[in-house]
């Protein structure tokens, strides 16, 4: 429905989670990918996370959130990436991860665990 994703709010997300009985450990963070103090932000608060959901939708939103990520997968036996929008368009989220991933394929191999037209779960392992 029009304008139903215009309200992002992490008071909104909060209201939803707690609707839905959805409590758990996770925590929210209100930032653009594109805020320098993110990665501080997060490592303030966890220095091991291991499933990422990326929801950008766009090119440029996706190479941000992999920034953000890139330590946290870089640094770990197992991760695992689930992308949304993985096929609306080539040059955006498939695009992003694969130029990811060639800058570190000395690092990491992935395999693709379950895709959609719309969507792309990848498992990364680290290479020893």
């Amino acid at each position: 429905k029009k304008g139903k994703f215009t309200n992002t709010s992490k008071n909104l997300v909060e209201k939803l989670l707690n609707k839905y009985n959805l409590k758990c450990k996770n925590f929210l963070i209100k930032s653009s990918f594109s805020d320098k103090n993110l990665k501080k932000k997060i490592t303030s608060l966890t220095n091991e996370i291991n499933i990422f959901h990326f929801d950008c939708d766009q090119y440029e939103s996706t190479v941000q959130a992999l920034s953000v990520s890139k330590p946290f997968i870089l640094n770990q036996k197992i991760s695992y990436l689930l992308f949304d929008d993985w096929g609306c368009f080539e040059d955006q989220v498939p695009k992003a991860f694969n130029e990811f991933f060639q800058k570190h394929k000395n690092k990491i191999r992935y395999e693709v665990i379950s895709n959609t037209f719309y969507t792309m779960y990848l498992k990364v392992n680290l290479i020893k």
